[in-house]
């Protein structure tokens, strides 16, 4: 587990969504070829409600966009996670 210093500089190499700062749960060390790094990890959940809430879409539209923009986006081993809850798998 990093330290907060460890954090704050790693903070400058993680891909970050733009506007969805309070949709963070969190990071995860994650290792790639042999390197750790450090990923942040986005509640699926608060991502869906900021979408629907301040952005105008409907919940099929932001589950749509984020499976399409988010999930099924790699844009290297920063590529945030995004977590969804185990309930809401089997729902």
């Amino acid at each position: 587990m990093l330290n907060n210093k460890e954090l704050k500089c790693n903070i400058s190499e993680m891909i970050i969504l733009e506007g969805y700062d309070n949709c963070i749960s969190g990071y995860a060390d994650v290792w790639h070829n042999n390197e750790r790094i450090t990923t942040i990890i986005y509640s699926g959940h608060e991502l869906i409600e900021q979408m629907v809430h301040e952005d105008g879409m409907t919940e099929e539209e932001a589950m749509e966009y984020i499976a399409y923009n988010i999930e099924g986006a790699y844009v290297g081993s920063s590529t945030p996670i995004i977590m969804w809850d185990y309930d809401e798998l089997y729902s």
